[in-house]
């Protein structure tokens, strides 16, 4: 058995040796198959053959038990036919079944004879055909069920310095008995049927043109597995992503930022929910982690672009006033911004900060920007307090300041008027933050409305 899980359901395909002794053939299909997409070949002459399918019965015979057979629902095959009934009597030559009409309809020289289980599955069926004398390959059935489909779960361990460590486990569903298969898991945005009306489209989209799928969607061979009754874990694939970003969203609409990771992956990520976890722990705890947010993110290739947003940050603010006025021409106005950020991280943080326009048109931009150092106010305040400043001059040492000013200087070119940019419906102005530090900047944007047609 082969069975092609995807996040919707699975394709299962078996293969099956004919036995020339017998003139019938019955399997029992897992649950939740999906009918219409059922079919029956040989694999070496391509040849399809009719088939029935009914209601699961178990294959146990039941002449062994007379005694305890008469009055149960019965399934009678014979030919290929298939006879379904209350018994009444049978012996090897004959059978006789009462019908939902209260008919009598006799059997004879029939080819084998089933009950129905106690506990039926609505949506598990068994496949039965007659075996023709010329028949002597091996069968392929291939069918759709939605008893088994998968998902993923990722999770993001940062590393005290800059990377972390992705770990991505999948998760495989299952409502049904246990069973031995080989596994693929499909990833991607595989369409497939969910209801007997929809035909097999999905079944030979995923079988049929298969060199074609595989430019399209991502395959990961599990290879055996025995997958039970709930839920499946394993693990899929670990890998370090050597540098790591985070950003922080600023608005006019809320102090708080809003933030999210961002990095380069190596590998391929299916789609999945990402959970991010720090050592940052309260009390020192170097081995314990805390989980900082987690977001969905659709399936990703390899060098992509994984952006992971996680929440509100309360260490990077941001206090904005904006100001609108009229301009001389009736479709301009102009926007001025003024904008405190104030960084309080330890690290450097990018900083976006976006202001919506909506379909009108940028015209031209002036921008100022101007850095004030946390840390050189504190040592100023500090040393004032204990009057060790001449005439309230208080400086701090040449490699401190020398250090102070490549970061204000880094900060300044990271800050000027070409990282200002139009995404989307908003404005951008992206800036680098020193650790510690305020910064203020002023924009200008001079705006054409969008003309109303009527």
């Amino acid at each position: 058995m082969h069975i092609t899980i995807t996040n919707a359901g699975s394709l299962v395909t078996t293969k099956t040796p004919v036995n020339t002794n017998s003139t019938i053939f019955t399997q029992e299909l897992l649950p939740g198959v999906i009918p219409d997409t059922v079919s029956i070949k040989g694999l070496s002459s391509d040849s399809s053959f009719p088939f029935t399918l009914a209601e699961p019965f178990s294959l146990d015979n039941v002449r062994g038990s007379l005694d305890n057979a008469k009055g149960i629902i019965a399934c009678v095959i014979k030919n290929g036919r298939e006879f379904q009934g209350k018994l009444i009597s049978v012996n090897d030559k004959r059978v006789e079944l009462q019908s939902n009409d209260s008919t009598s309809v006799i059997i004879r020289d029939y080819d084998t004879i089933a009950y129905r289980k106690e506990i039926i599955n609505r949506d598990s069926y068994v496949i039965t055909f007659s075996l023709d004398n010329m028949i002597k390959e091996s069968l392929q059935i291939r069918y759709i069920t939605q008893s088994i489909y998968w998902s993923s779960v990722g999770t993001i361990e940062l590393s005290e310095k800059e990377g972390g460590l992705l770990s991505i486990m999948a998760y495989i569903y299952f409502n049904g008995e246990s069973i031995k298969s080989y596994v693929t898991l499909a990833s991607g945005n595989i369409s497939m049927p969910i209801s007997s009306s929809m035909m097999l489209k999905s079944s030979q989209q995923l079988s049929d043109n298969s060199e074609s799928l595989k430019s399209n969607y991502h395959f990961i061979d599990i290879g055996q597995l025995i997958i039970t009754n709930g839920i499946n874990a394993i693990p899929l694939k670990k890998f370090s992503l050597d540098s790591i970003d985070r950003y922080y969203i600023a608005t006019s609409e809320a102090k708080e930022t809003k933030y999210y990771l961002t990095f380069v992956t190596p590998e391929y990520i299916p789609k999945c929910n990402i959970i991010v976890f720090s050592k940052d722990s309260p009390g020192g705890g170097k081995d314990i982690t805390l989980p900082i947010g987690s977001s969905s993110i659709f399936e990703k290739q390899v060098n992509d672009k994984v952006d992971v947003y996680l929440g509100s940050s309360s260490l990077v603010t941001a206090d904005t006033n904006i100001e609108r006025e009229s301009t001389d021409n009736a479709n301009e106005y102009i926007v001025s911004i003024s904008c405190i950020i104030n960084n309080r991280n330890s690290q450097i943080s990018h900083v976006i900060f976006q202001y919506p326009i909506g379909d009108d048109t940028l015209i031209d931009t002036s921008y100022t920007g101007n850095e004030g150092n946390t840390e050189r106010e504190e040592i100023k305040e500090k040393e004032l307090n204990q009057g060790t400043c001449p005439n309230n001059d208080c400086g701090i040492d040449s490699e401190m300041e020398e250090k102070l000013n490549q970061m204000l200087l880094q900060d300044e070119r990271e800050s000027q008027k070409d990282n200002i940019i139009r995404k989307d419906n908003n404005i951008e102005f992206h800036l680098m933050i020193s650790p510690s530090t305020k910064y203020d900047f002023k924009v200008k944007l001079m705006i054409r409305s969008k003309e109303k047609k009527g």
